[in-house]
């Protein structure tokens, strides 16, 4: 019914002039960060709106999803990519590679690229290969990432993370115009932060950013393509529909599904004086009753977990990325919601049952920190405790 991309080249090129230095403020030449909640258009703003707006400026940019395939590993993902870019932007360099006597293009803890296979030379690092491509082509090169988080779950992937940040300094000597620049994306603000936040972290000191919601120039943008497109819709509530947009946490895939079933639902009378406001009423309810569906499914999910796990769940939501599972404090705590006291060894099996869940209810990096596996999850605790409806009991969700 409507294209779903919503331009913002405005925004694409205030970010990218921040990356490639313009901004004096600006520390994105070190790394860039930004999370947003997933189905919020932040995949589509990279490869439709950013990556013109950083090619445009003539850098090459290679693009990433580690949510494409989660069972691979995003060193593997990160390296495909290169290979790619080689022959795409560069076929001659495969073969200069070849007559230099490189035969692969490796990361560490990762297999390698084969440029010649037939030959057996020394890998090339992950750090040489992108300079490479800058040196042969003359352009500087914008590596974009997303779901990066997800580089923490593995050894192979956090290798990857390192390298990067190996190349970035190599790339980016301090005096010089950065050649590298890395732009880091990730549905969940927490896990993101876990590449940026302690001295362990590959990328210390960079700072996570929130990308800029969709919200009501998009919402404009669908009214005036639904005027255009249905002659009865003139006089749609711009204040409603903008409610509608945020309760649905501004997904367009979900607004765009309820203006639909209003349409459709509400078609018979077309005719009417009141029928665009009828729209507006009927996708605002249907925006309420999704956000009290999804709050009653999580509360039917928690209360389906027995004692332990919910406690375990319970002490996570609350402590955040403070969250330690097995000091003192947590077990006390645990003591207090079960009754009786229990095991770091029994606390770890409920912690990997609650990774195990389908869909999962937490995540988990390589060096054992735990989070929500969906943002929505965190955000639908946060709201039933400031409703002072914590926690959960049955006879709430039959209310509800």
């Amino acid at each position: 019914m409507i294209e779903i991309h919503f331009a913002r080249p405005d925004l694409a090129n205030k970010i990218a002039d921040e990356l490639t230095g313009a901004s004096l403020l600006s520390d994105a030449r070190n790394g860039l960060f930004l999370a947003q909640a997933r189905r919020t258009g932040k995949s589509w703003f990279l490869q439709k709106d950013l990556t013109p707006a950083l090619e445009a400026k003539g850098w090459i940019v290679l693009y990433v999803d580690f949510w494409k395939d989660v069972t691979r590993d995003p060193a593997k993902l990160i390296t495909d990519v290169v290979e790619t870019a080689f022959e795409q932007h560069l076929g001659f360099v495969t073969r200069a590679a070849k007559r230099m006597g490189i035969a692969k293009i490796g990361v560490p803890g990762t297999a390698s690229i084969d440029l010649a296979p037939s030959l057996d030379f020394d890998a090339l690092t992950l750090a040489d290969a992108l300079n490479e491509l800058h040196k042969r082509s003359g352009k500087k090169i914008a590596l974009l990432i997303d779901e990066a988080q997800h580089a923490l779950t593995s050894d192979a992937g956090e290798a990857a993370m390192i390298a990067l940040k190996s190349a970035r300094d190599q790339m980016n000597a301090a005096g010089n115009e950065p050649t590298l620049l890395l732009v880091m994306s990730g549905s969940h603000q927490d896990k993101l932060m876990r590449l940026t936040n302690s001295p362990a972290a590959p990328f210390w000191g960079s700072r996570v950013e929130l990308l800029e919601r969709l919200g009501t120039r998009y919402v404009d943008w669908c009214i005036e393509r639904l005027q255009n497109e249905f002659s009865a819709l003139k006089t749609l509530n711009r204040e409603k529909l903008y409610r509608a947009f945020d309760e649905f946490g501004n997904r367009p895939q979900f607004f765009l599904n309820a203006i639909k079933d209003a349409i459709r639902e509400l078609g018979a009378n077309a005719g009417e004086a009141d029928w665009t406001e009828r729209v507006s009423d009927r996708v605002l309810a249907i925006a309420a009753r999704q956000k009290q569906t999804d709050r009653d499914a999580f509360a039917a999910t928690y209360l389906q977990l027995d004692p332990l796990e919910q406690a375990v769940l319970w002490r996570l939501l609350d402590r955040g990325a403070q969250f330690k599972p097995y000091d003192a404090q947590a077990m006390t705590f645990y003591k207090a919601n079960i009754g009786k006291s229990t095991t770091a060894a029994t606390v770890q099996r409920k912690l990997e049952a609650l990774r195990e869940k389908n869909p999962p209810l937490l995540w988990k990096s390589q060096r054992a920190e735990y989070s929500p596996y969906d943002q929505s999850l965190q955000n639908w605790y946060n709201f039933e405790v400031n409703a002072g409806r914590w926690p959960p009991r049955p006879h709430d969700q039959e209310k509800g």
